[in-house]
């Protein structure tokens, strides 16, 4: 009968056994590493943790720091590999960044990884785009809501080199458009919850982020003011609870003794 063809042990290619293990588009990154690798999972701890590496890597008392514009991938790079993996993840395991890790060593920052390290830790997803730029873009968005970040969205057009406010960047295509992120110095916390709905919400507190304690000082009253928000709108579902609960019970009475008007009209109308 017929045999089936197999390949020549001489002209088999042979295995490539990279020193690191090297991603394709096959492989997915996995949750547990992500976590084993000192991933915060907390979305509001990554972005503490984020805004401590701005302000450590942007001098703020210093008008040409405080002025500078970093885009996403340039901060991406400056990080060091620790809090890269606190707050943007690696999915991938990798014996080198596990080497690191046991050893206790300084970190280096992304942009000194070898080659391959780098391409690993860094990832890119099946369309071919950066996930860890992704992943910074979205938590850069929730510091700019904070009012921590600032985004300027820059033209440029071959024709064009201006700076345009970020609220009209929708209307450009999206490749003529970068988008650049200036850390903010002094920043002013405003409370959650208002006395009333017509009165602005009371100013907590000034932050001058160039002083050594106003990084420990927000952060603690943000917290605050996050519980209290918590609290509030807990009690506001349960008081909602109750006056629903209220309505269908004085519902249910009022139908009771339109009920009972009823019954008693029927028995009249017997008796006669």
């Amino acid at each position: 009968g017929r045999q089936r063809r197999t390949v020549i042990a001489a002209a088999a290619f042979p295995t490539v056994r990279p020193t690191h293990r090297q991603v394709t588009a096959s492989q997915r990154p996995c949750q547990r590493v992500i976590i084993f690798y000192g991933y915060e999972v907390p979305v509001m701890t990554r972005l503490q943790i984020l805004h401590r590496f701005l302000i450590g890597a942007i001098r703020l008392d210093d008008d040409e720091g405080y002025d500078r514009m970093c885009q996403v991938d340039q901060l991406v790079e400056e990080m060091d590999l620790q809090v890269f993996l606190q707050v943007i993840g690696c999915g991938v395991r990798c014996s080198y960044v596990e080497t690191l890790l046991s050893d206790a060593v300084r970190m280096p920052r992304i942009r000194d990884l070898p080659a391959d390290v780098h391409d690993l830790v860094v990832n890119k997803t099946y369309s071919g785009a950066c996930r860890a730029v992704l992943a910074l873009r979205r938590l850069l968005g929730h510091l700019a809501k904070l009012g921590l970040v600032v985004a300027v969205a820059n033209q440029v057009l071959a024709d064009v080199s201006s700076k345009v406010a970020l609220d009209n960047a929708d209307s450009l295509p999206s490749s003529a458009v970068r988008i650049r992120y200036r850390i903010c110095r002094n920043v002013q916390l405003c409370a959650m919850i208002s006395p009333s709905e017509k009165s602005e919400p009371a100013v907590i507190g000034s932050f001058d982020f160039a002083e050594p304690l106003a990084f420990e000082r927000y952060w603690k009253h943000l917290q605050a003011e996050s519980e209290a928000w918590i609290n509030f709108l807990a009690q506001s579902s349960q008081l909602q609870s109750l006056e629903d609960i209220g309505s269908r019970d004085g519902q249910t009475q009022q139908q009771q003794q339109q009920q009972q008007q009823i019954d008693g009209s029927e028995v009249d109308e017997e008796d006669f």
